[in-house]
């Protein structure tokens, strides 16, 4: 039940069929086995690596880039606090939703968007079963990353859209 739409706009591409296959059904599995709304899988940025179902019209990317910058609040706070290895295992609960948010790798995490059932306990064994099965993919994800980084290649949405905004900042002037 992945929602489409704006989860393709902010995935990261260019993964093996294989490996995300992999990673959608774990993620599938977690949000079954929690009953959840929304389960996603996000790199530190923010970048949705798998998802599944979704709420209402609410936008999974916005959901994933806002619940970075919570993610890296709390590792920065760790990191202060001398806790070069800062976990985040998070609950927030609501009148409707309830929200665990915890680390899963060096660098990405996993959100979970559910009602009043489960217990919060189930939710934590169920994640911590997903991130046991998700750690040697992440490792090959990290990897691929950093392998395009080190080669320089870009989304090509994003130098499209940075050529147009510099263009507009220096209104064409560049290069005459």
């Amino acid at each position: 039940m992945t929602t489409p739409g704006s989860f393709e706009s902010t995935r990261i591409e260019g993964l093996p069929r294989d490996l995300q296959f992999r990673l959608d059904r774990i993620i599938a599995r977690l949000a079954d086995q929690t009953h959840a709304e929304l389960v996603f899988l996000a790199d530190q940025s923010g970048r949705l690596v798998a998802v599944e179902g979704g709420i209402g019209e609410q936008d999974s990317g916005i959901l994933s880039t806002i619940s970075a910058g919570f993610f890296a609040a709390l590792r920065e706070i760790g990191r202060m606090l001398g806790e070069p290895h800062f976990s985040v295992d998070q609950f927030f609960s609501g009148k409707n939703h309830n929200i665990f948010i915890t680390t899963a790798g060096e660098s990405f995490f996993v959100m979970i968007v559910y009602r009043s059932r489960p217990q919060l306990d189930l939710v934590r064994v169920y994640s911590k079963s997903a991130i046991k099965d998700l750690q040697s993919l992440l490792s090959k994800v990290s990897t691929q990353l950093v392998s395009r980084e080190a080669a320089g290649v870009l989304d090509t949405d994003f130098a499209a859209k940075l050529d147009r905004s510099l263009d507009e900042l220096f209104d064409g002037s560049i290069g005459s």
